[in-house]
């Protein structure tokens, strides 16, 4: 029988699962001890306590198999109270599980009980005797017990399936399309597999095109590995993901010391101190500058794009201090609003760009910044050039790119917010068209 070991859902924080015999056992000391009338006490207590005292055989909505209902409450339970009284398949294998989860644990065991030697020193276990003056002195220690487990936050596990044999493989690029490429393995070349974009190292790139990274004949490294029946190739085996730390701990505009990791044709590539991430410096600022392994440079961060796995930055220069705030004339100001007038729109439909009244430089309304109607109109490709949208300024920034320069960010005005000056007339003071006009531009 082929049980399906998966987490199936929330944890239940009220839930005390009991990993305890069933019916009566004799313990070595030969006293027989009944631990279905002990699991009543123990669930009376627990549901007393204001929680909810379960055991396998009481599990609700289980109908596969007694082990099937074990794994159920082991998983979904707040705290695992697991009794070593007397030796047990079942309760050894709850106990496994429950350590393997990191679950909150309790363990308990009898007066007399025959522990495991692979227990004794590693799990701190609470003794009982079954008596009622017994039950009487244990019912407070063992509330203590499951207080101060409840209180641990530790987190949970999740399960991932093991391939047993897994090693470091060298293999060879022998073809490279947009999305993939193509590998054999160098040792055995029966072995062949894609590595998608997906599966690249966390501390690379990823390019629009695979040919960007990756050309034929390459040597690269990796692990074959099962995914959905199908084997793949993939360098993340090995690997954690650092980019949601990445992504909290490098904040636009922030600067941080950089070391160089390489210098050659392609560029200056660096990693960020002390954190780590790499990124690769701009061409127009390395011009006429040389760098060398192990340099260090001060760079400011512009963006951490979590999803392509790139850290954008530009060299801090402290020649000529930057400016606090955008030149007047050549930028709006924040809540300034007017009519913009699309100039192109973003490839992937995420954002058009705009000319905002009589200002010299674009602004950008981002999809996320729009209203509904608009939203579907950029996702169908309506929005044309020349097309009139009343706006308002949400933010001004600094610009990532050219730290000496300002991106422009806008939002889509309701028309209850359009000035009074727009509406005027059909035409505003400046000569932009009202809203009316614009809706049927």
């Amino acid at each position: 029988m082929e049980l399906p070991l998966q987490r199936r859902g929330e944890v239940h924080e009220d839930m005390v699962f009991f990993a305890m015999p069933y019916q009566n056992k004799t313990l070595p000391n030969g006293k027989e001890v009944k631990f279905d009338v002990l699991y009543r006490y123990f669930k009376r207590w627990v549901d007393a306590w204001g929680l909810k005292g379960e055991r396998a055989d009481e599990m609700p909505d289980t109908t596969w198999s007694p082990l099937d209902a074990a794994w159920s409450g082991v998983d979904q339970a707040g705290v695992v109270v697991v009794d070593l009284s007397a030796p047990s398949t079942s309760v050894a294998m709850e106990l496994g599980w429950a350590m393997c989860l990191n679950k909150r644990l309790v363990v308990i065991a009898h007066h007399g009980a025959d522990l495991p030697t692979n227990v004794v020193g590693q799990l701190r276990v609470q003794t009982y005797s079954d008596d009622l003056a017994g039950l009487d002195e244990f019912e407070p220690k063992f509330k203590r017990e499951i207080e101060v487990a409840r209180e641990r936050l530790t987190p949970e596990m999740g399960l991932q399936k093991l391939t047993l044999g897994r090693a470091l493989a060298r293999v060879t690029v022998e073809e490279v399309s947009s999305d993939y490429i193509r590998v054999c393995d160098e040792r055995d070349h029966r072995r062949i597999a894609k590595m998608f974009k997906s599966d690249m190292s966390y501390d690379d790139s990823i390019p629009d095109h695979m040919s960007k990274k990756f050309r034929t004949g390459e040597s690269i490294t990796g692990y074959f590995i099962t995914r959905d029946g199908v084997q793949v190739f993939t360098q993340r085996e090995s690997e954690e993901n650092p980019w949601a730390t990445w992504e909290r701990a490098y904040r636009r505009g922030q600067t941080y010391t950089a070391r160089v990791t390489d210098a050659n044709y392609n560029g200056v590539f660096i990693e960020l101190l002390p954190e780590g991430g790499k990124s690769r410096l701009k061409s127009h600022e390395i011009l006429g500058r040389e760098f060398k392994k192990f340099d260090e440079v001060e760079v400011a961060i512009g963006w951490v794009d979590r999803e392509r796995q790139r850290i954008d930055v530009s060299i801090v220069d402290h020649s000529t201090p930057l400016p606090t705030e955008p030149p007047r004339g050549e930028y709006p100001r924040q809540g300034d609003k007017g009519i913009g007038t699309v100039v192109d729109m973003h490839d992937n439909r995420i954002y058009v760009r705009v000319k905002f009244e009589e200002y010299p430089r674009y602004a950008i309304l981002h999809r996320s910044m729009m209203r509904e109607a608009l939203q579907q109109e950029l996702a169908s490709g309506a929005i044309l050039v020349g097309r009139k949208i009343p706006v308002r300024v949400a933010a001004i920034l600094r610009s990532a790119r050219n730290p000496r320069q300002w991106d422009v960010r806008l939002e889509e005005l309701a028309e209850s917010e359009v000035p009074l000056r727009l509406e005027a007339n059909g035409e505003s003071q400046d000569g932009a068209p009202a809203l009316d006009e614009a809706a049927e531009a």
